[in-house]
């Protein structure tokens, strides 16, 4: 990778985090999904995807650097903007929260009295909660200055208030930062003297913190500073972007305090979400059920559809192009097609031989598309490993625009090269061969299905029937004594 002067593969970068701080670099690369106006309008907005879906990517475009850098390709100033929110970027991959506020605490923070550890758990998850985003937000506005034009602004009033709703002795003990750009890593000093204090309280409990601990409402204290002090932000609201909010980064007990915080309505915060399916709760700690559409709105990254045409198919292609704009090309001139249809292709992969071939070519855009199964992180991982061993087939460093197309034997080593790497992945795992005839027997009925009418719009659910049959899935190498312990529902 040649991050500097450009990229040497355009396809070198398939997952969000590793964009880094190149925020011009993911605002040329980031096509907007349909629903990105409500993502933006909402005040609760979650999206939820398996990973590779693009979720991350969404979040990020909203973030103040990455959002600034899409103005500009627009023609547009960031810095006479009228900005009407403000994104804070929080991974909650980064917050740690397994290592310090596991939910196995309480009992620790309690000394035995379980109540008392669970108030105790949740104070401090508060705090620190409070700290990180509030850190996060003024990190965000100190650094961007410019954009949302801090430096007009009573920049000492503005940290004496903020300092004044954190710890309103500071200021009678005169001891407190003088300069607003002090404040973020005042509060780094803040976070790590605490996270000393939790861990040393788990070895030994009647430890004492005689330093301020805050709820969750200090976020709001701090942006409603913000949003009165700074002309610019009169009429902008502060975007929490939470990102990876499920385990096992954040546990179903930790997102229940947050949540109390989140379904809030009004004021000067909103909340966007990204979590995988099935890694969210929606009941606050408070016991409140959010409820759709009303306390939130909600978006499923997942595709039923991924063929030619589809909604999927087409954001690969928008994608692809995004990425090979400088070599003056589109999807059209990435791959080299073959003579292969789509029914060829699945014929193929059944073991039935069409047209002299015995084995189905992974080769051709629309094959590739389908083979990536609605994830966009598969899609670009398949084809920057394409482009490397074009790149090596002919001692290169950096693809040019006569490379290309990529040629078909190239692509159909890369995809049977990585399924043969996933499959030895598989295999090596405890119990691995059973999971491998289970995605099999399932992936042969549903195979079935769609060779029987591939144009039905349909879903194949599975259960497993006799548990008491698991074992014989290893007795009996065949796949019938497997399948008889599955049953399989088609849902039109």
């Amino acid at each position: 990778m040649n991050y500097g002067g450009g990229l040497q593969n355009p396809f070198d970068i398939t997952r969000t985090e590793y964009f880094n701080s190149q925020y011009s670099l993911i605002a040329d690369y980031f096509e907007q999904p349909l629903f990105y106006n409500d993502l933006i309008e909402r005040e609760r907005f979650i999206i939820v995807g398996s990973r590779g879906t693009g979720k991350s990517m969404i979040l990020k475009s909203l973030y103040l650097p990455v959002y600034a850098e899409s103005l500009k390709k627009k023609g547009i100033d960031p810095t006479r903007y009228d900005w009407k929110f403000i994104g804070v970027y929080v991974p909650c991959d980064n917050l740690n929260l397994q290592k310090y506020f596991s939910d196995s605490y309480t009992e620790y923070f309690g000394e035995g009295d379980s109540t008392r550890g669970n108030l105790l758990w949740r104070r401090y998850l508060c705090n620190y909660l409070s700290l990180y985003v509030v850190r996060e937000t003024l990190n965000t506005s100190v650094t961007y200055a410019d954009y949302i034009d801090l430096d007009s602004a009573d920049q000492a009033d503005i940290t004496i208030r903020i300092l004044q709703a954190y710890d309103p002795s500071l200021i009678l003990k005169k001891q407190w930062p003088k300069l607003l750009e002090d404040l973020p890593m005042f509060f780094e000093r803040e976070l790590k003297i605490f996270l000393d204090f939790v861990m040393g309280r788990i070895f030994e409990p009647r430890l004492d913190f005689s330093r301020p601990i805050v709820d969750l409402d200090f976020i709001k204290d701090v942006c409603n500073v913000l949003v009165a002090k700074v002309d610019k932000l009169k009429e902008a609201r502060f975007y929490i972007l939470l990102d990876d909010f499920s385990p096992p980064f954040m546990s179903f007990k930790q997102q229940a305090v947050f949540l109390d915080l989140i379904r809030e309505r009004g004021g000067p915060l909103s909340f966007k979400i990204t979590t995988v399916p099935e890694g969210i709760t929606y009941t606050t700690d408070s016991g409140y059920e959010m409820r759709p559409d009303l306390d939130y709105s909600q978006k499923f990254l997942e595709y039923s559809s991924v063929g030619k045409g589809s909604g999927y198919w087409k954001l690969v292609r928008a994608i692809t192009n995004k990425r090979l704009i400088r070599y003056s090309m589109d999807h059209s001139g990435l791959l080299e097609e073959t003579d292969q249809t789509i029914d060829d292709f699945l014929q193929r992969l059944r073991g039935l031989v069409s047209k002299g071939h015995d084995r189905p070519i992974y080769a051709g855009f629309d094959i590739i598309v389908e083979m990536s199964s609605g994830v966009v992180g598969t899609y670009l991982l398949l084809i920057r490993e394409m482009v490397n061993l074009l790149l090596k087939s002919m001692n290169k460093q950096a693809l040019s625009a006569d490379d290309l197309p990529i040629l078909t034997h190239f692509q159909d080593r890369v995809v049977r090269d990585r399924s043969r790497l996933l499959l030895g992945a598989i295999l090596s795992l405890q119990d691995g061969h059973s999971i491998f005839k289970l995605v099999s027997v399932m992936g042969n009925k549903s195979r079935e299905r769609l060779l029987a009418n591939p144009v039905a719009q349909e879903y194949i659910q599975f259960k497993i029937k006799d548990y008491n049959k698991l074992l014989e899935w290893e007795r009996d190498k065949s796949f019938i004594a497997f399948s008889c312990c599955l049953d399989f529902i088609l849902v039109p």
